[in-house]
């Protein structure tokens, strides 16, 4: 068991798939439950929180692209390192909250279903009987769309003096809010003067912080062995991994595309903008139609 338990810790934590360095807390808390899916001969447990929409900026919103294609891929290829020693092999939940984002960031609630539905088809795509990938609705831990946005609003007012006193990282947080408030969505925005703008974006952001904080979701994403996955350096026991082996983006804000590996081969790519040479037009993806995987940039 011992000598299983090192070598999951090595190959879970291996560069180039982890991008920073673990923080003393990281590490305790990965070898914590590396050791206890051995010990209980479990599926090793991931979670990746994300908001559960395609960012608006991205052409093929509300659509996934090529870069959720990606992203599934090499955490599939990750994780089939572990299941390859870890016979109960791996889980990986990649959990969002429905019923929320029309309030905090003007998304409407039809952009996330079309989001979440297309993701739900490549995660079953993706799913292999040693790695299995999961889309879970946080809201239904809280008693439901309705409900989760109850307990949002009861948590911003709760932390808004806290908020208005200033925090590390406001800065951070608001120009975060600002990238993915939606202009014309829910309601259109696009006419707010810099100044309306800037206060509506405060107020995505608080609501985003108030989000993060719901306990049932923290507890989810850390709670019963499960190990987070972010795609960017953060606060809190996380393991930091790419995105795709050339990128870090978190492939929601981003697009899909392939380039030269310089070897007479191709590499994917995952970036929030770039300058397509050329378009490779594809066969439909899915049941139904998934605009964004008909077309494969080439950089």
């Amino acid at each position: 068991m011992a000598d299983q338990l090192t070598k999951l810790r090595q190959l879970a934590a291996a560069r180039p798939w982890r991008r920073s360095a673990l923080d003393p807390a990281s590490a305790s808390d990965l070898t914590a439950k590396l050791s206890l899916a051995v010990e209980q001969q479990q599926p090793i447990r991931f979670s990746v929180p994300f908001g559960g929409y395609k960012g608006w900026r991205q052409p093929t919103a509300p659509w996934p692209n090529w870069a959720e294609v990606f992203w599934l891929a090499h955490l599939r290829r990750y994780g089939e390192r572990l299941s390859a020693v870890h016979r109960p092999g791996m889980e990986i939940s990649l959990s969002y909250c429905s019923g929320v984002l029309a309030a905090i960031n003007n998304l409407p609630e039809v952009h996330q279903a079309t989001y979440t539905n297309a993701l739900a088809y490549l995660c079953r795509q993706a799913s292999t009987a040693g790695v299995r990938f999961a889309l879970v609705d946080i809201a239904a831990l809280l008693g439901g769309p309705d409900a989760a946005l109850q307990a949002v609003q009861q948590r911003i007012s709760e932390l808004r003096p806290r908020w208005q006193e200033g925090l590390p990282d406001g800065a951070e947080r608001l120009a975060s809010a600002s990238r993915n408030l939606v202009p014309q969505g829910v309601e259109d925005l696009s006419g707010l003067s810099p100044e309306a703008w800037q206060a509506r974006a405060a107020e995505a952001a608080l609501g985003c912080w108030a989000l993060e904080s719901l306990e049932p979701r923290r507890d989810f994403n850390r709670g019963n062995g499960r190990i987070q996955i972010s795609h960017r350096r953060g606060r809190g026991p996380q393991l930091h991994l790419s995105s795709c082996h050339t990128s870090t983006l978190q492939p929601w804000v981003g697009s899909g595309y392939l380039e030269p590996d310089g070897q007479g081969g191709w590499r994917p790519r995952i970036q929030a903008s770039a300058q397509v040479r050329r378009w490779l037009t594809l066969l439909e993806r899915g049941p139904g139609s998934m605009p964004g995987l008909r077309q494969l940039g080439i950089l």
